[in-house]
């Protein structure tokens, strides 16, 4: 992939995070690092529970880039699937309902 997510802990507060590290041979893309740390700043404003928070964006002293989120546990709909079997439509509509109002959010304000 692109890269690698790495859970982390602050040393003082003791929260905890995601922190995703994009290769440096991406990172090296002018193009690339513009559109992360926009879309990570405004990912950061976006308000509502159906899109991960972002905290910072940047570079590393190797060259390669940071986006620290908000740290999330769970599991993907393939993995709810392969565990559960088939899953109930009235579930099903309420999990794609929120996934829709997560990009709805992340289109108007120009990420999706």
């Amino acid at each position: 992939g692109m890269g690698v997510v790495y859970e982390v802990e602050h040393r003082l507060t003791g929260h905890r995070r995601a922190l995703k590290v994009v290769h440096a041979k991406y990172a090296d893309r002018p193009r690339f690092m513009k559109r992360l740390l926009r879309e990570a700043k405004v990912a950061g404003t976006l308000a509502t529970p159906y899109v991960v928070e972002t905290y910072d964006a940047g570079r590393l002293e190797d060259g390669s880039a940071y986006v620290l989120m908000e740290l999330l546990h769970g599991q993907t709909l393939y993995d709810l699937m392969q565990t559960e079997g088939k899953i109930a439509p009235k579930r099903l509509a309420n999990i794609m309902a929120q996934v829709a109002e997560g990009v709805a959010v992340a289109h108007e304000a120009g990420i999706v």
